[in-house]
């Protein structure tokens, strides 16, 4: 079985997001770019669902992980250059922490996964999730989160418009994948 760091059970020291461009609220996707990560159908999505959102709510996009020069990165396309979305390319660990802290929403698109191990860190930190209904995740979350078709751009973004407007759902979904996260502690996984 896999576990959880432990470290992100706990609170994150402080860090200087704004340092890295990121102020206020925002989204969150910690992600390689690779094709099943799927990112361009969370740019797509999250751009429509931002343009549509009134203009007195101010909300970044952030995407941080492993990111190959070789392969796409759909944030750079030219029709999402003026959006609020920041990648961080190969984030230290205690800027991970922080990140999964101060997110008000977790976003993983990929279509498919051994574990979720950054689901995982994510429901540890205190994070609602929007994931895809691939049989890995929806035993990782349970029934805490919001488990969707991420190959359907117009589903992920009316998700998202619902989850930035319904604040006790995201509370809800952040306390029970807390809950649910500590089941994979690692030391639950090495008693297993």
């Amino acid at each position: 079985p896999n576990g959880i760091d432990p470290r992100f059970f706990t609170t994150a020291p402080a860090l200087d997001l704004q340092a890295h461009g990121i102020g206020g609220t925002y989204d969150l996707c910690v992600s390689s770019n690779q094709p099943h990560k799927n990112l361009h159908t969370l740019v797509e999505a999250w751009a429509r669902a931002y343009r549509d959102m009134p203009p007195s709510v101010a909300r970044q996009l952030v995407i941080a992980g492993q990111f190959n020069l070789h392969r796409p990165q759909p944030w750079q396309d030219a029709a999402y250059r003026q959006l609020p979305i920041v990648a961080l390319a190969s984030p230290s660990d205690a800027t991970l922490h922080a990140l999964y802290q101060h997110a008000t929403l977790f976003i993983y698109p990929s279509l498919a996964e051994g574990f979720g191990l950054t689901i995982a860190e994510a429901m540890a930190s205190g994070c609602a999730i929007i994931c895809h209904d691939h049989p890995a995740m929806r035993a990782l979350v349970a029934d805490g989160a919001w488990v969707i078709d991420m190959h359907d751009s117009q589903l992920l973004s009316h998700t998202l418009q619902d989850a930035w407007t319904n604040e006790q759902q995201r509370q809800h979904y952040a306390h029970m994948g807390k809950l649910r996260a500590h089941q994979f502690q690692w030391a639950h996984a090495a008693d297993a």
